[in-house]
C-alpha cells in the first residue's frame, strides 16, 4: 500500500493526494491501496474513495505496525519546512514519494535511489510517481535500505552521541 501520515488539512494537499491516487489507481489493473493515518478538517475527503483506508489518529506506539505493512510513503504538500514523518518513512526502509516543498526531502529523499520527489500541486505528476513506484516493485527492498541509510543520522542513538556530551559538560564557574 502507499502511506500518508500527517494532518488532513489543505497544507497538505489531501486533495491532490486523492486525485493523484484515483489516477493512478485508473492506470493499473492491481492498484495498490493508499492508507491514511491522521485527522483533520478534511477527513471527510477520504471517504467512500476506492482503494482508500482512514485508520484517523493512530497512537505513536502503535504506528510501527502501519510503517511496517506499507510499500511506499507519499506525502503532497504544498508547504512543509521539516515534515518529521519523511524522516519516520525512511527509518521504516519505505521507499518515498513527497514534493520540493517538504524541506527535510533534501536530507532524506534522493530521486531513484530511495524515492522521487515531484512538483506541489500537480496530480499529473503525484500519480505518475505512485505509477513509478508500483512499476519498480522489484527495487522497492533495495530503496527501502537506501532509505534507512539516509535516515540514520537522525536516530536516537546518534542524537544521543551529540547532545550528551553537551549536557554533561560541568558548566560551574
Amino acid at each position: 500500500s502507499f502511506l500518508f501520515v500527517g494532518r488532513y488539512i489543505p497544507i497538505k494537499a489531501i486533495d491532490i493526494l486523492i486525485a493523484a491516487y484515483q489516477r493512478y489507481r485508473s492506470q493499473v489493473r492491481d492498484p495498490w491501496s493508499l492508507v491514511c493515518c491522521g485527522k483533520g478538517e478534511l477527513a471527510h475527503l477520504l471517504d467512500n474513495q476506492p482503494g482508500v483506508e482512514n485508520k484517523g489518529f493512530v497512537q505513536p506506539d502503535e504506528m510501527q505496525t502501519v510503517w511496517q505493512e506499507a510499500g511506499a510513503f507519499v506525502l503532497p504538500s504544498l508547504f512543509d519546512p521539516w515534515p518529521l514523518a519523511l524522516v519516520e518513512a525512511a527509518a521504516a526502509g519505505l521507499p518515498i514519494v513527497c514534493t520540493h516543498s517538504c524541506g527535510s526531502a533534501v536530507e532524506v529523499v534522493r530521486p531513484w535511489y530511495n524515492g522521487l520527489v515531484v512538483a506541489e500541486n500537480s496530480v499529473e505528476q503525484l500519480a505518475q510517481a505512485m505509477l513509478t513506484i508500483h512499476q519498480q516493485y522489484a527495487m522497492l527492498p533495495v530503496w527501502g535500505t537506501h532509505s534507512q541509510q539516509l535516515a540514520a543520522p537522525y536516530s536516537a542513538d546518534v542524537w544521543v552521541q551529540r547532545w550528551y556530551p553537551l549536557f554533561a559538560e560541568d558548566t560551574t564557574p
